[in-house]
């Protein structure tokens, strides 16, 4: 047995939804002074890790050139 082809069906219109308008909120704005004693630790954790990364740098190339 053939099966009956299937009915075409109708496509439903799209609806198109519209947004309603968002009001913008201005931002704050924050000037480092006002950030820089809540993030002293890390400023100073960040230099000490510059100071590392720097220093194998130099003993990397200084071998580099030993070795090399």
């Amino acid at each position: 047995m053939a099966a009956a082809p299937a009915a075409p069906v109708a496509a439903a219109p799209r609806v198109v939804l519209q947004r309603a308008p968002v009001a913008v909120k201005p931002k704050a704005v924050v000037t480092w002074q006002e950030l820089a004693p809540r993030y002293q630790h890390v400023n100073d954790e960040l230099k000490q890790i510059g100071i590392l990364a720097g220093s194998f740098l130099v003993v990397l190339l200084v071998l580099w050139g030993i070795l090399g």
